[in-house]
């Protein structure tokens, strides 16, 4: 169902996402030790971990999948469209980075110009975005229409021959992770696959395909295919929740993505200040909510404001 221009499937999806992300991965790390994940757990969460970004990475490409390009003005309309929606965002974060000391100025450019997993060392979270980039840099090469789709597939495996060369020579293994579920939602309308989200026999076997992607290999073209498989789970289950504060969380998930780390490490220094060893738990869900809440309305008065004042100029 498309509401306002959004598809409630993928709203849902998005704030699963960012909330176990936000909420659960890396929130743990702000709490007292005792919470710490357990060595016997830890690599399940590792690739359910894996399946969450797959799934961000899908969406990505599947909400570009109405793009195509056959001049350089399309180009110039793709980049301008995209990169105004989170570029600046991105850029704020990065020097909040910078400022704090958590990175250098190298890794401050590297992740504003999707360098970041190429050149490295990869910086945490923003490392992601930094790919996402990347990925829309290479995104009018894939979609370009060309005499024959054989050349945007021939395309499509030389730029993934090329991530596995980068990565053979020192690159983040990510790229050659994600860039499959990239791809695969590129090549995706979205209107099918939130046809396929609503498709009940999928939603039935769902489950038991999600618990293969549990399965640990250390093989990286297994874990491609684990991945796919589960983000293909992913995506049908969360797709198919119905709860109403998804669609304020999906609003604010880019903020609160982006911004939670500098909000934990401000939330634990003032605890630790009164000698706790990290955020109680009870003031880490009060704080996750706080977080929330501000990344919202930081949306809502980007979209609404600065948005329209950079196209204006």
């Amino acid at each position: 169902m498309k509401n306002k221009g959004r598809y409630i499937e993928y709203d849902a999806i998005r704030a699963i996402c960012v909330l176990y992300i936000v909420g659960f991965w890396h929130l743990n790390s702000y709490l007292p030790s005792h919470y710490s994940f357990s060595s016997a757990w830890l690599p399940l969460l590792h690739n359910l971990t894996t399946v969450v970004l797959g799934t961000f990475t899908f969406i990505s490409g599947s909400l570009l999948s109405k793009y195509s390009f056959s001049s350089g003005l399309d180009i110039v309309v793709f980049f301008k469209k995209r990169f105004v929606r989170f570029f600046f965002i991105l850029l704020f974060s990065a020097i909040t980075y910078y400022l704090l000391k958590w990175i250098s100025l190298a890794q401050t450019c590297q992740i504003v110009t999707g360098l970041n997993l190429i050149i490295g060392p990869s910086v945490t979270t923003l490392w992601f975005f930094s790919m996402i980039i990347l990925f829309y840099l290479i995104t009018p090469l894939i979609r370009y229409k060309y005499d024959s789709i054989i050349t945007n597939i021939l395309i499509c495996i030389a730029i993934f021959l090329a991530f596995i060369y980068l990565t053979i020579t020192g690159a983040d293994r990510r790229l050659v992770l994600y860039f499959p579920a990239y791809v695969t939602g590129l090549c995706l309308p979205t209107e099918k696959a939130v046809q396929l989200i609503r498709n009940k026999l999928l939603l039935a076997v769902s489950i038991p395909m999600l618990c293969i992607q549990f399965i640990f290999s250390n093989w990286l073209a297994v874990q491609i295919l684990l991945e796919l498989f589960g983000i293909a789970s992913f995506i049908v289950i969360c797709g198919n929740l119905r709860f109403g504060f998804l669609k304020y969380l999906a609003v604010a998930s880019m903020i609160a993505y982006l911004f939670h780390r500098q909000f934990f490490s401000l939330e634990r220094t003032l605890f630790e200040k009164q000698g706790c060893s990290g955020i109680p738990l009870w003031a880490a869900c009060l704080g996750l909510l706080m977080l929330f809440v501000i990344s919202y309305w930081g949306q809502i008065f980007y979209d609404r404001y600065f948005t329209r004042w950079i196209k204006f100029a």
